[in-house]
């Protein structure tokens, strides 16, 4: 502290009477910034799926339906079943795949694997593919063409009903 009295120590009359220009708001971010949070919280339109071809699957109902009235292939890592409808696709997992990622994890890796073949899908059919623990050791190379040999069976059987009746 110095020697100088208290009187001349609260003395304004050294202080500047214009105001401070406005600092920024420190809830507003920098423009130059690493913005981390989006302003929405909704996905941007360039996110995600391509808009043409999302993959939909049926309600428990429909699911029902379909195993018992659809016909099956089998693969080294799945089971498909195949039945009229309107070209839903559900995917159900194993629970010997692990716990709930895990299985998220082979559903998310085999709807990529189905938006890879969406040509050899048909509109006509709904398919559901169980997927079993043998999938988690398979590549996804493997999986899509393993996948798209048991679409094209599929569809060829569906095709044969349809050409003897």
């Amino acid at each position: 502290m110095s020697n100088r009295p208290i009187e001349t120590l609260n003395h304004e009359e050294n202080l500047s009477a214009q105001q401070p220009a406005p600092e920024q708001d420190a809830r507003v971010p920098n423009p130059d910034a690493d913005d981390r949070r989006p302003e929405r919280f909704e996905a941007t339109p360039n996110q995600g799926p391509p808009q043409d071809f999302r993959v939909k699957g049926p309600n428990k109902a429909r699911f029902d339906i379909l195993f018992t009235n659809g016909k099956r292939a089998s693969g080294a890592s799945c089971k498909l079943t195949a039945a009229p409808g309107t070209g839903l696709i559900g995917i159900a997992t194993s629970r010997k795949i692990g716990d709930k990622p895990d299985r998220n994890r082979q559903k998310r890796r085999f709807r990529e694997a189905f938006r890879a073949i969406r040509e050899d899908l048909r509109q006509d059919l709904d398919y559901i593919v169980v997927v079993s623990f043998k999938a988690v050791s398979i590549p996804y190379e493997a999986t899509v063409g393993e996948l798209k040999s048991l679409v094209r069976e599929l569809n060829d059987r569906w095709d044969a009903v349809s050409e003897s009746s």
